[in-house]
């Protein structure tokens, strides 16, 4: 009788302490792991990995996977577990987010809120419609307009701007009397060489960090209309986690956001001070 009780006793200790079956994600880095939010996303590998008896495990995939545009598609069918992904990319994805990130972004330029998922339950839902599960947001990226640093634009009048696919500031653009060039970012240093663009409107840090526009003109940087990238996970790898995977990526996910944060905050305020000192850069609302 007592070895039987033994036995159950063992029983019930090892089916707690094994718990779910381990769960291995594929974490898509598309901004490479030089930008500072492709460094929060191996920085949340990192912290998923140092949890013991986690059981959660992601692996971290990079550039070599395509456009952001094209790694979310592979997130939304199961191809990829997670990433991160501009609000613009997203909006091109689920159009209805269009009328939210722009109440967003007027929120922000007003009332330099930060940020909180839980304050747009309408940003959620439109995600999850899609196959998309938000778990948190990244600090937004200053706006940028650069040229190849021999150009000079007196007038925005006329000019050609190259912008991202699926961008929310053409509009805008098209309002400073300039023309739109919507095209894939890895064609936008050919485009500017070719004469076939005047300057590219994009991201700042996305602009600053890779190698063809290390020497590029800052012209004009605008802080009060950006909007934040997502971390986010596919809602079929989401759902297949246990309450407790849940809780550890919420939270590792949570610490990530925040790191990512200050990486970004302090390359932004470096390329300032730079292009402050060379006289290259015209700050304000555009």
């Amino acid at each position: 009788m007592g070895s039987i009780r033994l036995f159950l006793v063992l029983l019930l200790y090892c089916t707690s302490t094994l718990g779910a079956e381990a769960a291995y994600l594929r974490l898509a880095v598309p901004s490479g792991e030089k930008h500072p939010i492709g460094k929060a996303s191996i920085y949340l590998s990192h912290q998923c990995d140092w949890e013991p008896g986690a059981d959660l495990h992601l692996q971290v995939a990079g550039p070599e996977l395509g456009s952001e545009s094209e790694v979310l598609i592979q997130l939304r069918f199961g191809g990829i577990s997670m990433m991160a992904a501009r609000m613009e990319t997203l909006c091109d994805a689920v159009p209805s987010l269009k009328h939210v990130a722009g109440t967003l972004r007027q929120l922000e330029a007003k009332e330099r809120k930060p940020y909180c998922l839980s304050h747009w339950p309408s940003l959620v839902a439109a995600l999850e419609t899609k196959g998309i599960h938000p778990l948190a947001v990244l600090e937004p990226e200053m706006r940028c307009l650069y040229t190849n640093g021999t150009t000079h634009i007196e007038t925005m009048q006329g000019t050609t701007i190259g912008v991202r696919s699926g961008s929310s500031f053409q509009e805008r653009i098209q309002r400073w009397g300039a023309i739109p060039f919507s095209s894939d970012p890895n064609d936008f240093s050919t485009l500017l060489s070719s004469h076939q663009i005047d300057a590219v409107e994009d991201g700042f840090l996305d602009l600053c960090l890779s190698p063809p526009w290390a020497f590029a003109r800052p012209l004009r940087v605008n802080d009060r209309e950006s909007l934040p990238s997502l971390l986010v996970v596919s809602s079929r790898v989401w759902d297949s986690l246990d309450a407790r995977q849940q809780a550890l990526l919420g939270e590792a996910t949570r610490k990530a956001s925040l790191y990512g944060d200050t990486l970004i905050e302090r390359a932004q305020a470096d390329w300032l001070e730079l292009a402050r000192k060379e006289k290259q850069l015209v700050e304000g609302d555009w």
